[in-house]
């Protein structure tokens, strides 16, 4: 299970630099009505799309008999896939910074495009239900993340471990995942006043910075998975 462990950690790791969701996170602590419960409740809003990921995988590699074999061709082409995904999408992150930049120059404001604009518009406004539902959509459509998290979901599956050790190292991973939403909300309880400097401090800097911090990591993974996936094949 250790080795399991070691395997997917680095996965799950890649899967917490998500400025979307930590962005998301902070704009809903902000808010004056209810901002820890809803907090929360993004947050299992978070982990229920994690867990309806995790039953679609375990379903379909068992179905087709991988799961406990080791490495499979099957799982060598979903690390090429993947590969390929958060390639293009890192080089399109970084794309996007350099046509801001450039943009910046001739004084022309640079424009949220992506979800983190969207997280933004809807964080400060709802109850618990609707941060419930928000958390579960961003997680889902939160490319790079569920893309590395399938990842480390494969390895789980293909591993010759029983049922025990795979529950440890999925909630393991669950867990790493979760870092940037579980943070900023245990820092608001364990010292609220502090907190709301620190995570103004952090939200600025994540909001301005990420398509450079999606972009560089991304990249890195999705070289990781195809070196992984070709070296498996």
């Amino acid at each position: 299970m250790g080795q399991l462990i070691a395997r997917t950690l680095p996965l799950a790791i890649g899967g917490a630099v998500s400025p979307v969701l930590l962005i998301a996170v902070v704009l809903i602590l902000s808010g004056e009505h209810r901002a820890r419960q809803r907090a929360l409740a993004f947050a299992v809003g978070n982990v229920a799309a994690l867990a309806v990921l995790t039953v679609l995988v375990a379903t379909l590699f068992h179905s087709v008999g991988h799961t406990g074999t080791g490495p499979t061709t099957a799982g060598s082409v979903v690390d090429i896939t993947l590969g390929v995904l958060l390639t293009l999408l890192g080089l399109g992150r970084l794309a996007e910074l350099a046509y801001r930049g450039s943009h910046r120059d001739t004084g022309e404001p640079a424009a949220a495009t992506d979800a983190a604009a969207t997280a933004g518009s809807g964080a400060h406004r709802g109850g618990t239900l609707r941060s419930l539902a928000l958390g579960f959509a961003l997680m889902a459509t939160n490319v790079s993340t569920v893309a590395l998290y399938l990842a480390a979901l494969k390895d789980v599956a293909e591993a010759r471990v029983d049922a025990a050790a795979r529950l440890v190292t999925i909630v393991v991973v669950v867990a790493v995942v979760m870092v940037p939403v579980v943070v900023p909300l245990v820092m608001t309880v364990v010292a609220p006043g502090p907190s709301t400097r620190i995570l103004a401090g952090v939200r600025s800097f994540v909001t301005r910075y990420r398509s450079l911090i999606t972009g560089l990591f991304v990249l890195v993974f999705g070289a990781v998975l195809l070196a992984k996936g070709f070296h498996g094949a």
